[in-house]
């Protein structure tokens, strides 16, 4: 699964409080295939709910997709998919 490095995260055209979002944001896998890997993102706040696919067949930036408005409006990372990225990356 390709995760996006720090830099790319801090460097990333997302939007402006995206990252700030996504870090509040939990993220749980939800399952996984030789092709896909489907997780469940969820607002503690508002208890909005979101599917994030990872579709390893596709080529960057469309291996990634949620199903939240903002992604299918705008075709650009939302906190959705940025929290999945947040979540994956190694501790350091």
């Amino acid at each position: 699964m390709r995760i996006l490095s720090d830099y790319e995260l801090k460097k990333g055209d997302f939007r402006p409080n995206s990252i700030a979002r996504a870090k509040t944001l939990q993220v749980v896998k939800d399952y996984e295939t030789a092709k896909h890997v489907a997780f469940k993102v969820v607002d503690p706040v508002s208890g909005s709910k979101h599917l994030v696919f990872y579709k390893s067949e596709k080529k960057p930036p469309l291996d990634w997709s949620c199903d939240c408005e903002w992604y299918i409006t705008r075709n650009m990372y939302c906190a959705h998919i940025l929290a999945v990225h947040l979540s994956n990356q190694p501790d350091k």
